[in-house]
């Protein structure tokens, strides 16, 4: 799968012209992994340009490596001066529904449909960290108690790896029907997350901003579309 992440973390940093295409350039890097297991490999840094064409609500994504061209295109569904909301197919057998950070732009919060099975979502956040903590990349695994809209939920680590100037964090959220989520999401704006220490696990040392929120508008129509691809 080719970096999404990296699209909505560059975007962004940059304010949007409502009437005419912007077009930037950001560091990233590519990845590629398991679509079920998230297992993720990291590949050397890269430097796309990114086209945001407002009058076909599309995000372009394009890249060179090897001698070749990548050429990749998001729809956006929903958008105002501060976020943008869109989703892509990953692979014919997935799809993902995605909106930024508000607090740390770069750490999305996805919504992972898999072919056949779209009556579930999987949720999944990320979590950039300047701490480098020396055993960060041994949190892969490990369970860490949150706040989450206002419940306190237990969320899974099922990654870590160098990121830019720091470390990035793949948090699974768990599954839920696509109406559960609908309902839970739509249900405060914004959508609100926060990661707690625990007797096992001090995450603070290692989560040097702790908290993310997203808004939530147009959710509902987003998921709706997404079951329907």
């Amino acid at each position: 799968m080719r970096n999404m992440f990296c699209v909505i973390f560059a975007v962004l940093f940059f304010p949007f012209n409502s009437f005419a295409n912007n077009v930037f350039t950001c560091e990233g890097k590519r990845v590629s992994g398991h679509q079920k297991t998230l297992d993720i490999k990291e590949y050397k840094i890269i430097f796309p340009t990114i086209i945001v064409d407002y009058q076909q609500e599309t995000l372009r994504y394009i890249y060179s490596e090897h001698n070749q061209k990548w050429d990749s295109t998001y729809r956006i569904i929903e958008r105002d001066r501060s976020a943008v909301l869109g989703f892509e197919k990953v692979q014919a057998d997935a799809v993902h529904a995605s909106v930024n950070g508000q607090v740390t732009h770069g750490d999305g919060l996805h919504i992972r449909l898999v072919k056949d099975h779209c009556e579930k979502g999987n949720l999944l956040t990320f979590v950039y960290s300047y701490a480098n903590h020396p055993e960060i990349e041994q949190l892969q695994g490990r369970y860490v108690p949150t706040d989450f809209m206002g419940g306190e939920i237990v969320v899974k680590i099922l990654y870590t790896s160098p990121f830019l100037m720091g470390h990035r964090a793949v948090i699974d959220m768990g599954w839920a029907s696509i109406a559960e989520l609908q309902a839970i999401l739509a249900g405060k704006n914004p959508i609100t997350m926060e990661y707690k220490d625990s007797p096992e696990l001090k995450i603070t040392d290692y989560f040097d901003i702790p908290h993310n929120s997203w808004s939530n508008e147009g959710v509902k129509a987003a998921l709706n579309r997404a079951v329907g691809m």
